[in-house]
């Protein structure tokens, strides 16, 4: 198994997904695309380390559109395998890591992304949120 450390973009890109032009960067960014950053009030709010919970997005993330889906770095490091997007009538991932299954729902109000995050692991079910701002 061959492993690669990039950006999904350029990981798109090179699998044919986008075309030169989207890898131009674009003053007039909309919606959930670019790069984020946990907000300090996020921090504070004391979640816990990524290492013990399931799902739980790094300090910085950055999504893709990708027709009516998103590719999504996590920023923690970890691969998170296969998930399943769907955008009406909100924007909303599904995935399953370590036996929990997760659920994203995304918010956008002007430059900030609110990210409620649902995990189920054995019986168990947490539910947190996070806040980003947009850095590019």
């Amino acid at each position: 198994m061959i492993k690669i450390n990039a950006s999904p973009l350029v990981i798109a890109a090179a699998l044919g997904l986008l075309g030169p032009a989207a890898l131009l960067e674009d003053d007039e960014t909309e919606g959930l695309g670019g790069l984020w950053e946990r907000t300090s009030a996020s921090r504070e709010a004391g979640l816990p380390d990524v290492s013990l919970l399931p799902g739980l997005l790094g300090d910085r993330i950055q999504l893709l559109p990708l027709d009516d889906s998103y590719v999504l770095d996590e920023g923690n490091g970890r691969d998170s395998g296969m998930s399943s997007w769907s955008v009406e009538p909100v924007v909303l991932q599904e995935l399953n890591v370590a036996n929990a299954e997760i659920t994203r729902e995304f918010h956008t109000e002007d430059d900030t992304l609110k990210i409620r995050t649902v995990v189920s692991q054995e019986g168990e079910v947490l539910e947190y949120s996070d806040c980003y701002t947009r850095v590019g």
